[in-house]
């Protein structure tokens, strides 16, 4: 029965139901000497969570040496026994997330019934690895005032980081470069599971978790360790709050408002904004010393002002064809050549659709130079709103000295809607619905093998949703209207040069599920003065995707025949049309990685950190073949043998000279 549990256990994370994540490991090691310097061979030593009373037992090996490895971030009391040799004890050690440390002890000839207390000692150095980094503890993490109060914006502390941007919205992803490497080529590690958008190739962040959930953030630019794979510009390491033997719990509330600000310059009035994000966690034991749990939910409810200023409308008279009022300058016929009387088209030349069109610009609300054509001529506040609700659960349990799990559930939904700049919202050119959620749950097994062996086993599942509509998808106006040969529940894409575009650039995409599994195994074996570590690493991706850009068809004008792009649209003279209804695409690919390393510790005083991994991405496949469109059974009429390839044309283009 005893050998059971584990097992129920193991086959239950691979599940992606399990239950809800270890954090990324810490480690520590060192050795044992009496007063003279010789090593004691056989000492027990153990090192006992303050928080939670879990205990990690070890035994020196022939060197005198003692490892413990995948040991929650926390702080811890150590003690070390050997007959002959009085007790020695310190406490406040503080292991810190993905940091080895190295301690020495030295026992004293005496009865073991007597104790040596050890306080107030210098930190632990990290001394057994090469990487290098930068470690963000809880306090900081904590107390730094974030903006967002996402945990991504933390990488701002760090050094070697060029910061772009950060990506803003609910999702606040950031956009930086790390030791002069590209931007988003970074790899984010999450209580040890991957939140990477992995299924398109772009490694930037997709599950930013709240500050008051994390409890230490690492970032690593270079020479980190071999078990780390994929990623070519950096390592984020962050590990989320655990519960303890205590209950524990808070209330918060940030808020901003424009009461409280003051107008930018180019804004008529101070722009809309509310920001609250308030919420709450609780933790404590299930019970004492073997299980624990931890739960934070954040609540956003944003309404981020933002000035536009720089938008080009038609001045009212020349959405009629009246070009008079412009000096220095003459509007084209272009079945003539010759320049319009007094620089207005006939009204029977202009068309119906074109005027339609032209029509749903609003008036300027800002002064154009007289006689000009027109320039950031309407100026608007709008606001970018939308919610976010963002729960984390975790669960931590102790079986007994060799087996132990830690599983994490975290669950984000967070759609938004820019407000529109246009009066008729269906055709504003920037504003949209969006859907964004995201699942991850991660799970790990660490399971002692010997004293000296380890194994860990970890399973991440991640379901992905992201959705974005313009306001004329679902309006019917391409039908009101009379648009042709287009859906006529979409509102179709209309650029002109020289003016602000009327509809959305991207009128609909729909990515769902982007879905990943992620299978981790390390294997940990101290032996004398080498620590090796080997393992394996399994990526699943997957990402279906509705990309319908301009599924209402999208037409654009220039000014090379009349002289103005309004011109042309009233007279319907297009220079391009298209038509864009993408197939679905269900695409695939894979990931592999195996590595060897091993932190050798030649002297007292050198270290050697050597290491090799391999790393494969397959290409990304199309599910349903819709991508290669090569059908193996069909009979090529060629040859007469199978194996045909089919063109399938989805786009549609039109244009005028």
């Amino acid at each position: 029965m005893k050998m059971q549990r584990p097992l129920a256990v193991y086959i239950a994370m691979l599940l992606p139901g399990a239950l809800p994540l270890a954090a990324q490991q810490s480690g520590l090691i060192g050795a044992v000497t009496d007063t003279t310097g010789a090593v004691i061979v056989g000492a027990d030593v153990a090192l006992v969570n303050s928080d939670t009373g879990v205990d990690f037992l070890a035994q020196t090996n022939e060197s005198g040496a003692f490892n413990f490895t995948l040991v929650q971030p926390g702080t811890y009391e150590l003690s070390c026994e050997s007959v002959g040799f009085k007790t020695y004890r310190q406490s406040g050690l503080v292991m810190e997330t993905g940091l080895t440390k190295t301690v020495t002890i030295q026992l004293q000839i005496g009865e073991i019934t007597e104790t040596i207390e050890v306080t107030g000692s210098a930190p632990l150095l990290e001394t057994e690895n090469t990487t290098v980094g930068q470690f963000i503890e809880r306090t900081t993490v904590a107390q730094m005032p974030v903006g967002s109060r996402q945990a991504g914006q933390l990488i701002k502390l760090a050094g070697n980081v060029t910061f772009a941007t950060s990506g803003g919205g609910l999702y606040d992803l950031p956009f930086f470069s790390m030791a002069g490497g590209r931007s988003r080529n970074q790899m984010w590690h999450l209580d040890g599971g991957v939140v990477q958008n992995m299924a398109l190739g772009i490694a930037q962040l997709n599950l930013n978790p709240p500050v008051e959930s994390l409890r230490e953030f690492k970032v690593e630019s270079n020479n980190y360790a071999a078990e780390f794979g994929r990623t070519g510009n950096g390592l984020i390491i962050m590990s989320t709050r655990s519960g303890t033997n205590n209950f524990h719990g808070a209330l918060y509330h940030n808020f901003r408002n424009d009461k409280l600000d003051a107008r930018t310059f180019f804004a008529p009035s101070i722009a809309p904004l509310r920001y609250n994000i308030y919420g709450g966690s609780f933790g404590g034991p299930i019970k004492k010393d073997k299980s624990f749990f931890f739960v934070n939910h954040e609540g956003q409810r944003r309404s981020d002002g933002l000035t536009i200023a720089n938008t080009d409308v038609p001045h009212p008279v020349e959405t009629q064809g009246d070009y008079s009022n412009r000096s220095g300058f003459a509007l084209t016929d272009p079945l003539t050549g010759d320049p319009f009387d007094n620089n207005t088209i006939p009204q029977s030349r202009i068309d119906p659709l074109g005027r339609a069109f032209a029509s749903l610009y609003p008036a300027p609300n800002r002064p154009s130079p007289a006689g000009s054509a027109p320039r950031d001529n309407f100026v608007k506040n709008v606001a970018n709103r939308g919610i976010s609700d963002f729960t984390t659960v975790k669960v931590d349990h102790n079986f007994g000295a060799d087996d132990r799990i830690s599983s994490r559930f975290s669950y984000v939904n967070a759609p938004a809607e820019p407000e529109p700049v246009f009066p008729n919202e269906f055709a504003d050119f920037r504003a949209s619905k969006q859907t964004r959620s995201n699942l991850v749950s991660t799970s790990t097994w660490n399971h002692n093998f010997t004293t000296t062996m380890v194994n860990e086993f970890r399973y991440t599942f991640g379901n992905r949703t992201f959705t974005t509509r313009g306001l004329g998808t679902g309006s019917g106006k391409n039908g009101e209207l009379g648009v042709p040969n287009v859906d006529p529940e979409f509102f179709a894409t209309v650029n002109l040069t020289g003016y602000t575009r009327l509809g959305a650039g991207n009128q609909q995409r729909i990515q769902k599920p982007i879905r990943t599994h992620q299978v981790v195994n390390n294997t940990s074996w101290f032996k004398g003065a080498h620590s090796i570590k080997w393992g394996m690493e399994y990526r699943y991706s997957r990402n279906q995707d509705d990309f319908n850009q301009f599924a209402g068809g999208s037409f654009s004008f220039n000014s090379r025949v009349t002289g103005d792009a309004l011109a042309q649209l009233l007279l319907g003279w297009t220079t391009r049309g298209q038509l864009v209804d993408t197939d679905i695409l269900n695409t695939r690919s894979d990931y592999w990685g195996v590595y060897l390393q091993d932190s050798w510790k030649a002297t007292d005083k050198l270290t050697l950190n050597l290491g090799l991994r391999w790393d494969i991405d397959t290409p990304r496949w199309e599910l349903s073949n819709n991508q290669s469109g090569f059908d193996p059974a069909g009979i090529n009429p060629v040859c007469d043998c199978p194996g045909v390839g089919t063109v399938r044309i989805s786009v549609c283009e039109v244009a005028a000279s």
